[in-house]
């Protein structure tokens, strides 16, 4: 296979990163990559390392629709014949609490203001955070509202009404 690629006039380096009886990693550049240009072309990113196997190279991308229609566009400018297994949307939650609702009711936790009985009252979550009890109350209570009611919207309807 090494051979075969280095007889290629567009391919100016290879080399043999590792080698087993049916498989080969191999690195190399070329001056004509042509599944690098639709890809650049589309603003898609490639994603290294990709599966070259029998003549055909698969890929695993991220990108958004429209930049995954315009890398079709770009394969088919190149005449390069593609199938899309399969697609995933995943869209990035929001974070349910803030960086100091979390910091604040992991520090109530391990204190066991949670406990029962209790080991620690809000004063002493104020003062080991250096804040004031007004402010540990109300950020306290916005995180405890947050995770409860996200609690609850994971319920299913029969538990909901129980």
């Amino acid at each position: 296979m090494v051979a075969d690629l280095r007889a290629y006039e567009d391919v100016t380096d290879i080399d043999l990163l590792r080698a087993d009886d049916d498989r080969a990693l191999v690195q190399f550049s070329t001056t004509m990559p042509l599944l690098l240009l639709p890809a650049r072309d589309s603003g898609v990113p490639l994603e290294m390392p990709f599966v070259i196997q029998d003549g055909s190279a698969e890929w695993e991308l991220t990108a958004p629709q429209d930049r995954l229609s315009a890398l079709g566009e770009q394969l088919d400018a190149f005449d390069i014949t593609f199938t899309v297994d399969y697609i995933q949307q995943h869209v990035t939650e929001e974070p349910l609490l803030t960086e100091r609702q979390r910091r604040l009711l992991t520090e109530a936790v391990a204190a066991g203001y949670y406990d029962t009985p209790r080991e620690a009252s809000l004063t002493d979550l104020a003062d080991r955070l250096s804040i004031a009890k007004s402010t540990a109350s109300e950020t306290l209570h916005r995180a405890e509202e947050k995770v409860i009611k996200r609690f609850v919207e994971q319920l299913a309807p029969s538990e909901q009404s129980a």
